[in-house]
């Protein structure tokens, strides 16, 4: 797709039994970046020959579901053991898209500060990407389509990995903004990102994301955790917490399911429990 690619870039992306529509999607990620680290949360190893075998792709098996943060950790160090000095950590059902990827990754060498340089997302909710030739100073940026400064990672002590999913990206953004880091965004350049089902409110007729009572589990433990860690911040983790749970309130249904999981969160939170849900 792009006659010179800045072989300084990988990407990094974590699965958990992938369905044949993710890995053809992995593919593609090759074709914008020299090397793609896979990393493998599955019990069962793929059997994707190309993956498997190809120089494009370096296929790390981890055999259980560790979590979104320890998978990149384990991705990010070997891609740094290996010369890598930049990342592209990918969800693998994110899509990229060609237009403005090349400047997109130029921005590695103008924001020398920057931990994280994000792009703008495509998804549904109500809310469009409008292009615009600039780049704004964020507080906080989503990893998927992400480009990630290894070294500074390395740094700053990796992606937290205690949290299993949810929260991970927002813990470094807060730690490298209070180590003198920056998290950049790019209104250049977007990928392509469903996170969640959408859906419209009965009432309010505003879109937004569905996601399944064990998300609002992680999401209850893991942003009091959030809360607790980065107190500079904590009013405004305190808000979106509440916008959380909002949602359940007022859009989601089967409410049951849900309010009982978040009380959960908030038990295993106060007893010190992260790592995977277990009952």
């Amino acid at each position: 797709m792009f006659d010179k690619k800045d072989k300084r870039i990988c990407a990094v992306v974590v699965i958990y039994q992938p369905n044949l529509r993710d890995l053809e999607n992995i593919k593609k990620f090759s074709t914008f970046v020299e090397k793609v680290y896979i990393v493998d949360n599955s019990e069962e190893k793929v059997t994707d020959l190309e993956i498997c075998s190809s120089e494009r792709f370096v296929y790390l098996f981890v055999g259980y579901n560790s979590g979104f943060g320890p998978g990149y950790n384990i991705g990010c160090k070997q891609a740094l053991l290996d010369g890598f000095q930049f990342a592209l950590t990918m969800n693998p059902d994110s899509e990229l898209i060609e237009s403005n990827f090349d400047r997109f990754v130029s921005q590695v060498d103008i924001l020398k500060d920057a931990a994280i340089i994000a792009p703008q997302y495509i998804f549904g909710r109500g809310k469009k990407y409008i292009e615009k030739d600039s780049v704004n100073f964020v507080d906080f940026a989503m990893t998927s389509g992400s480009i990630t400064n290894l070294e500074i990672l390395s740094k700053l002590g990796w992606f937290e990995e205690s949290f299993f999913i949810d929260g991970e990206d927002y813990d470094y953004c807060l730690r490298a903004w209070e180590n003198g880091y920056k998290c950049y965004e790019t209104h250049f350049y977007a990928i392509i990102h469903n996170p969640g089902i959408e859906k419209t409110s009965r009432f309010f007729h505003l879109k937004y994301g569905y996601f399944s009572p064990l998300r609002a589990y992680y999401q209850s433990r893991n942003m009091r955790e959030l809360i607790r860690r980065h107190k500079k911040k904590r009013f405004f983790l305190l808000l979106f917490m509440c916008w959380k749970y909002f949602k359940i309130l007022f859009f989601f249904d089967d409410k049951r399911a849900f309010k009982d999981m978040w009380r959960k969160g908030k038990r295993d939170y106060k007893q010190r429990r992260f790592g995977e849900y277990k009952q």
